[in-house]
């Protein structure tokens, strides 16, 4: 599961950064776009982006607290891996 969430937000930083829109600053958004840009599908991609945002952070804070509190995980060789995945997805974000 953990490596389909980290191939998942590996993916949409990709496509986040092969859009035009990721290279705008905010404060620079009101003068590069006009107003129907700025109203329809910018709204809608920030949407989706904060929704996958957030889903990420639940699934990964579920993942983290499982790691440590379940005994079978939270072995000197199972905790630091399944963490160090954990800690690198909250990067890619």
């Amino acid at each position: 599961m953990i490596d389909d969430l980290q191939e998942f937000s590996a993916a949409i930083a990709s496509h986040w950064r092969g859009t035009k829109f990721s290279g705008v600053d905010a404060s620079e958004e009101a003068t590069r776009y006009d107003t129907t840009t700025l109203e329809t599908p910018l709204p809608a991609l920030w949407s989706v982006l904060r929704s996958s945002l957030f889903a990420t952070v639940l699934i990964l804070r579920s993942v983290m607290a499982r790691a440590i509190g379940d005994a079978k995980l939270a072995t000197d060789q199972g905790a630091p891996c399944i963490l160090g995945v954990a800690v690198r997805e909250y990067t890619d974000f």
